[in-house]
């Protein structure tokens, strides 16, 4: 395989010192997706630490930590992080760079991600940059001279060194003593694979890559969900405690007390349905940007803070103070109704169910709690059911029955 990005940058300009088979190869492409491991919350929820080799993971909602090396990725409520930094996750990230000089967004990240692991040829991919409308809207037309330019520009950020230019445009050309052609295609992914533009880009990758799984579906819990009042701390730099009231239509109202300077803070931020959440919120001269989420399943606010034009930020938890000790037994049945009653009913509702399947009604209190061991076998341990999830059933649902199941059926 082909390496000419960047080749100018020893003293050396000989083509025989620059020849392809002298210079690195392009990273190793992964021969499929990578292991995923599962985590219960969204990905507010937990702080991540590249250290030595290895990820450290806590959840911040009970201090304990997890350690996951290289070969892995999570998947959290509201999408993933891949430590494949130097595998099919870390090339789509420098590719996506490279190609539009932008962060990725998690979602195109994950389609390409996606690619990369069902075994599409890294070429097409590379060349399915070139061809998107983004790349032409911001670049226009260019010949093989203003196409190599921007290459040194955006994904190294530098102006090109001549003995690299020129050894590199020779490939694009054709006019190298070899004969060999490059294709556009290949320049982008040698350039964006490039040990300099590797170190570029490690700052941004080094805790690891959040991406949107290809196929993921989001959770989109109504805002009214979340009415109600949050009560916590802020951790960091500084610190102390916090409160959230979640209002019906999405609106937020924070107060804190920042204990290390002493000051009273108050605020006022917006959550989306889904839980996604920003705030801000100022005292004592000083101003919070918070960014988060909130579980309506388990009742916590997590997130992260920084302050406004300083240095300084940490981590926010907060719970729900109305929410009862342990899941309650009234909302697991109104789950149950909603998702399962549909066909396990005296009167199934869901078209070619006559009757109930196998006999199985959960339309009463006693019916959900003889069955409670099944149910939390097909619906949080294999999630086999409801059967094609036809009536939609979330991971916060699935997550809230396991925790009912698990603190004894109360």
């Amino acid at each position: 395989m082909l390496s000419l990005a960047a080749c100018g940058g020893n003293n050396d300009t000989s083509i025989a010192a620059k020849s392809p088979t002298r210079t690195a190869a392009a990273a190793a492409i992964q021969a499929a997706a990578l292991p995923e491991v599962n985590l219960p919350g969204y990905r507010s929820q937990y702080t991540i630490v590249a250290s030595g080799g290895n990820f450290l993971v806590t959840d911040i909602t009970t201090g304990q930590t997890a350690t996951y090396t290289a070969g892995q990725r999570l998947r959290m409520l509201d999408g993933g992080v891949a430590f494949d930094l130097a595998g099919n996750a870390g090339q789509s990230f420098r590719l996506y760079q490279a190609a539009f000089d932008r962060a990725p967004d998690v979602w195109g990240l994950g389609f390409y991600i996606n690619a990369y692991d069902n075994g599409v040829v890294p070429d097409v991919i590379s060349q399915s940059f070139i061809d998107s409308q983004e790349f032409s809207s911001k670049y226009g037309s260019l010949d093989n001279a203003a196409f190599l330019t921007v290459l040194y520009n955006n994904v190294l950020h530098r102006a090109p060194d001549q003995g690299g230019y020129d050894f590199n445009l020779s490939y694009l050309n054709g006019t190298n003593p070899t004969g060999t052609t490059v294709t556009r295609a290949q320049m982008l992914r040698f350039f964006a694979d490039s040990a300099e533009n590797v170190s570029l880009t490690e700052p941004s990758t080094r805790n690891g890559i959040e991406y949107l799984p290809w196929g993921m579906t989001l959770p989109e819990t109504p805002v009214a969900t979340y009415v109600g009042k949050y009560d916590g701390n802020f951790g960091g730099t500084e610190g102390g405690p916090v409160s959230f009231t979640f209002n019906a239509n999405g609106g937020i109202t924070l107060t804190a007390h920042n204990n290390v300077s002493g000051a009273d803070m108050s605020g006022t931020g917006t959550v989306a349905n889904g839980g996604k959440l920003t705030a801000q919120m100022s005292g004592g001269g000083r101003t919070i940007n918070l960014t988060g989420s909130v579980n309506a399943a388990t009742g916590y606010v997590t997130g992260s803070w920084t302050f406004a034009g300083a240095a300084g930020g940490g981590v926010v938890v907060a719970i729900k103070a109305a929410v009862p000790v342990g899941p309650q037994f009234s909302q697991v049945k109104a789950i149950i109704t909603q998702r399962c009653v549909p066909c396990h009913s005296v009167k199934p509702t869901i078209p070619g169910y006559p009757v109930a399947p196998n006999g199985i009604r959960l339309d009463t209190e006693q019916e959900i709690r003889n069955r409670a061991g099944q149910i939390y076998a097909v619906t949080v341990q294999s999630q086999f059911m409801p059967y094609l999830n036809q009536t939609g059933m979330t991971q916060e649902e699935r997550d809230y029955i396991g925790q009912w199941f698990n603190a004894g059926t109360p």
